[in-house]
């Protein structure tokens, strides 16, 4: 029997999609006032070095916190051990991001460090509210 059910795992992927997007603004701020420029292609390797787009911010912390839902959804139906794989597989996926910020050529070490840092307030956030808010009533 599933443990995790499709509504309370959506509201939990929306609740912790906010509070990662809150926090990762937070960390945004906190960066930007001590210095970090966050300036990098972020648009694309054709696109010039431009500053972070602030919106980019939310939605890199709210729409990763759906599809994580899916897969702990998925994970919970066709696996006896679903949560606990699903824990595995954030923790790999959340490491696997660190690459991607230091694939930035023109990013400044403070920029590649300060978005690594969004990258685990965003993976702690959204699988703590999955594993903890998404079980059956």
């Amino acid at each position: 029997m599933a443990r995790f059910a499709v509504r309370p795992t959506l509201v939990a992927a929306l609740q912790g999609g906010i509070v990662a997007a809150v926090l990762n603004y937070g960390v945004w701020l906190v960066a930007s006032a001590l210095g970090v420029e966050f300036v990098a292609r972020f648009e694309g390797p054709d696109a010039p070095a431009g500053p972070l787009p602030v919106p980019a911010i939310g939605f890199a912390s709210i729409v990763p916190a759906f599809v994580a839902a899916g897969l702990l959804l998925l994970l919970d139906r066709c696996t006896r051990h679903g949560a606990r794989i699903f824990l595995g597989l954030a923790i790999v996926f959340t490491l696997a991001s660190f690459a991607s910020p230091h694939l930035l050529p023109e990013a400044a070490l403070d920029t590649r460090l300060a978005l690594d840092a969004m990258h685990v307030v965003a993976a702690v956030s959204i699988v703590y509210a999955l594993l903890t808010r998404g079980h059956r009533a």
